[in-house]
């Protein structure tokens, strides 16, 4: 099995992440109706990866402008290819940037950050900078929905999920999983194996990947919002899009949360 970064193939990396949004999308639209006192017409998405959102979102609403950037240049060129084919290109574009440099001076309804994409900043002064950045082209009462993972308060041995997705011709499997974590320097050590068969290409491998992401502890997650200065934490929902109760113990066995960000 080879090294590789997954991210640098785009077309194997959106089958295997290729899950049916909608249910997600109508839980987001809710959020936006309930929460932001205007409506809501265009969308910030820090690091879209392929751009699944980006291309989903316009069939369950109208936007005038749905912007998206990430740092891997592949990933940039296929999710701009896909907005072509999907004849989306007078709405949605995306470009390339980073999470902690990237700024825009157009103001947006709201931005989301899906799957832990957040995670790869690890440290404080650099998450800090990029929720001021996007705080900034976010306009006041907008939202930053922030889906993410919190440190598990147990965490004994190796945990993982596997999963198979499938889409003309080609079959990926993927296995991802969290070695370890370490809450002295608040890192969290995982892994990715993916294993592809595309019979177009008469092709199959396996690559595997290594990320060392931010370990989220929830009152670090509660002071990093509050020392932004533009950001207010207002509500959280778990993965079956029930809101949780914030005064409890928030920790990685809830699952992916989604942080509901106020701009103020």
């Amino acid at each position: 099995m080879k090294k590789e970064d997954i991210y640098n193939l785009p077309k194997y990396y959106d089958i295997a992440f290729s899950w049916d949004l909608s249910e997600e999308i109508y839980f987001l639209l809710d959020v936006f109706k309930k929460n932001v006192p205007f409506e809501v017409n265009n969308v910030l998405e820090p690091a879209c990866g392929t751009g699944r959102y980006l291309i989903e979102l316009p069939k369950y609403k109208n936007f005038s402008k749905i912007v998206g950037y990430d740092l891997n240049p592949e990933m940039v060129e296929y999710s701009n290819d896909k907005i072509k084919d999907k004849r989306l290109q007078e709405i949605a574009s995306v470009a390339k940037d980073d999470m902690i440099t990237a700024k825009f001076s157009e103001q947006f309804d709201l931005a989301i950050n899906m799957i832990n994409s957040i995670g790869y900043i690890t440290k404080d002064e650099d998450i800090l900078q990029h929720f001021r950045n996007t705080g900034e082209c976010v306009k006041k009462d907008g939202l930053y929905i922030v889906q993410l993972n919190c440190a598990y308060s147990s965490f004994e041995k190796p945990m993982f999920v596997e999963w198979e997705m499938q889409s003309q011709g080609t079959k990926v499997k993927m296995k991802w999983t969290i070695n370890s974590e370490d809450r002295k320097n608040k890192l969290s050590y995982q892994s990715s194996k993916m294993e592809v068969i595309d019979i177009d290409k008469d092709k199959k491998f396996k690559i595997e990947d290594e990320h060392v992401m931010r370990l989220w502890l929830f009152e670090d997650l509660k002071n990093l919002f509050q020392k932004s200065g533009l950001f207010k934490l207002i509500s959280i929902y778990d993965k079956e899009f029930k809101e949780v109760n914030m005064t409890k113990e928030i920790n990685g066995e809830m699952g992916n949360l989604y942080f509901v960000l106020k701009r103020i």
